[in-house]
């Protein structure tokens, strides 16, 4: 055998020795699974004792992305109204910081009130019943 080979096989010897916990899964195998399960059960008992497992009651913010700015604005805006309920709103106290909204949009759904009409909404008077309802709006 030349020095690769011996080298291979010391390696292989090394792997195919006997372990300690094979060992004792061979002999007790009931023990070595209680004795494992212990810390697990141990750790369960904990999370469930400190209310780890509680299920917390639904929020609105559950659903939003945190890091965009109108929610960072809408928090600091609801962070304000709390502030005002808990301290009062005479003339003594200000608002921290007022951020403006600018993103109100109103959507105004169309309906041809002549269904057979060749270009629909696209008529004159129904354009003009468009506009004269926005700028009513």
């Amino acid at each position: 055998m030349n020095d690769d080979q011996k080298a291979q096989n010391a390696i292989w010897m090394k792997e195919s020795e006997q372990m300690w916990l094979t060992d004792k899964f061979v002999d007790r195998p009931g023990t070595v699974l209680i004795i494992a399960f212990i810390p697990l059960m141990a750790m369960a008992v904990l999370s469930t004792s400190l209310g780890y497992f509680d299920i917390a009651p639904q929020n609105d913010r559950d659903f939003l992305i945190w890091d965009d700015p109108i929610i960072q604005n809408f928090d600091k805006l609801n962070l304000a109204k709390d502030y005002i309920d808990k301290y009062g709103a005479d003339d003594s106290v200000k608002p921290i910081r007022v951020a403006p909204v600018e993103l109100w949009a109103t959507i105004i759904l169309y309906e041809s009130e002549n269904a057979d009409s060749k270009y629909g909404l696209l008529e004159k008077e129904n354009l003009l019943k468009m506009q004269k309802i926005e700028t009513d709006f």
